[in-house]
């Protein structure tokens, strides 16, 4: 039995914030129980919906109380800590400044310092969205539309500036182990009934000028074919606009970087491009397929 929203925990009005996390709690838990029931995750997947969502009820009824004292405290003319209280706590309000911990789902790997890969990302945070540009037609988009809900998980490939020669040798070997990879192959859509989302879709985002890359030159899982839809090329962007690698805090002349989102657009895993091993590993232990 789980418990989502308002049979889970009830508050006041004061703070608008009943609709906005009972959704978020019953996305939380619908997209785990569509990966368990529709995908074959393991169940014990579905027990990080309590961990995850109970620590932010908790947060909501310590907001909730602390507006409650505010309105009260601005009804006997003592205080007026409303909007503190507010600015404090507006990135939860907004339902964006949340951040899961440590679990299956929500891992860093063996990896020593992947997160330096992405200084500015920390595991279990919702991905922040910034503008790139696709790289077929130039046409900008926020990252965050392109990562739709529908219950796959998104692999950012951030493989730096391919004008440089050894940036896209690093590319296509990344594009060469990935693809060794039958179980990361299968995940990618390889063998997904028609009709059904892939459980891992790949998306490359690299960081020179759109113009000075050919979108036909890149590793051909950044644009795919199918008997039925005919070629994708919807999956290669450019950072055109300098804003995704600063904002996420990669280095465009480093040694590349993943970044793994869930369903639900949290950061469940970084680590660098030469690490197909260790991402595999993540989705063994949810999937626990070989």
């Amino acid at each position: 039995m789980f418990l989502a929203g308002d049979a889970a925990h009830t508050h006041s009005p004061k703070g608008g914030q009943g609709m906005n996390v009972s959704i978020q709690d019953a996305y939380n838990l619908i997209w785990k129980l569509g990966a368990v029931i529709t995908n074959g995750a393991q169940p014990t997947i579905l027990e990080t919906y309590e961990t995850e969502r109970r620590p932010v009820a908790k947060q909501l009824m310590t907001l909730d109380s602390r507006l409650v004292r505010a309105y009260e405290d601005e009804e006997n003319d003592n205080s007026s800590g409303i909007y503190e209280v507010r600015e404090q706590y507006a990135g939860f309000m907004a339902g964006i400044d949340i951040t899961y911990p440590h679990s299956t789902l929500v891992t860093q790997g063996e990896e020593d310092g992947a997160t330096n890969f992405a200084k500015n990302l920390r595991l279990g945070m919702r991905l922040p969205s910034f503008l790139v540009v696709y790289q077929c037609d130039g046409v900008p988009i926020h990252l965050a539309k392109r990562l739709v809900s529908d219950g796959s998980w998104r692999l950012l490939v951030f493989s730096g500036d391919l004008r440089q020669p050894e940036r896209m040798n690093a590319l296509a070997h990344f594009a060469e182990t990935f693809s060794r990879c039958s179980h990361l192959m299968n995940l990618q859509g390889i063998q997904v009934p028609k009709g059904r989302c892939p459980i891992l879709e790949l998306l490359l985002i690299q960081s020179s000028p759109r113009s000075a890359v050919n979108l036909l030159d890149l590793p051909e899982l950044f644009h795919p074919f199918d008997h039925l839809t005919g070629w994708d090329y919807w999956k290669a962007f450019a950072d055109d606009r300098d804003q995704a690698y600063k904002g996420y805090g990669i280095d465009k002349n480093g040694p590349g970087c993943l970044v793994l989102c869930r369903p639900d657009q949290h950061v469940a895993w970084i680590g660098s491009m030469e690490n197909t091993s260790e991402l595999d590993s993540y989705f063994s232990s949810i999937f626990g397929r070989s």
